[in-house]
């Protein structure tokens, strides 16, 4: 007899195999996803430091108060800064006369905070913080 086809048995095997690809493979996928969001916000926060600083120089220049502190909560603060990118959701960045910035970044959609403070020279993912509340400038 000359069979052409799959049998039941032979489709459900099938079909259970690629539910099995599919669950090992989705969270590895959403952790990449998460890993990338998080490093585009601390690339974030190196963009805006070199921006608030950039900033800080142009107002010591005209001979303005030189130390000035941004709420990236309020809407027209978010625009004094000329930043590539996407904004924060929230966050505060404190700049010195001296040029050292201290930033706290959060987003709303990875649920992640950047910090930085004034004697570092890097961006940090924060990895405890659990709420936008707790993002703070150390």
């Amino acid at each position: 007899m000359n069979k052409k086809g799959f049998t039941l048995i032979e489709l459900l095997a099938v079909i259970v195999l690629l539910g099995i690809i599919a669950m090992i493979t989705t969270p590895v996928v959403l952790n990449a996803i998460n890993n990338s969001k998080r490093q585009s916000l601390q690339d974030t926060g190196y963009s805006i430091v070199q921006a608030a600083t950039s900033y800080q120089a142009e107002l010591q220049q005209q001979g303005k108060k030189s130390t000035f502190s941004l709420d990236f909560s309020k809407s027209a603060d978010r625009s004094i800064l000329d930043i590539k990118g996407e904004l924060p959701d929230a966050g505060y960045v404190e700049v010195e006369a001296s040029g050292k910035v201290a930033l706290a970044l959060w987003s709303d959609e990875i649920d992640t905070c950047v910090t930085k403070s004034k004697n570092s020279k890097t961006v940090v993912i924060s990895k405890t913080i659990t709420n936008k509340a707790g993002c703070v400038i150390k």
